[in-house]
């Protein structure tokens, strides 16, 4: 019991430090911010790219376990990432009415 109280002591003390504003006794120049999103810049962009890479294999689990549970019959190709079965599109069945009507004339 005695430790759990020291350590709320701990937790408010420090909470009350950081929310007590203090002055900043610096000056930093619109150069100055230019150059440190400069250097920080790379890294947010490996950062996203990293977290993009291990959301991904996430994503494709997840549309396929939904595709599987509502039955659809592409769902193996969800899984895979094919194509389905169908033969594509519906963009390519327009297509391919358009160049056949083209061809009766």
């Amino acid at each position: 019991m005695q430790k759990r109280r020291l350590l709320w002591i701990v937790v408010l003390t420090a909470a009350i430090l950081v929310l007590i504003p203090h002055p900043a006794y610096a000056y930093i120049d619109p150069g100055t911010t230019g150059s440190i999103f400069a250097m920080l810049a790379p890294f947010i962009a490996i950062f996203l790219a990293f977290l993009g890479f291990l959301i991904r294999p996430f994503k494709r689990f997840f549309a396929s376990m939904v595709a599987r549970l509502q039955g659809s019959p592409g769902a193996e190709s969800v899984a895979s990432n094919e194509q389905p079965a169908s033969g594509g599109s519906p963009d390519d069945e327009r297509s391919r009415e358009d160049s056949s009507e083209d061809l009766k004339g």
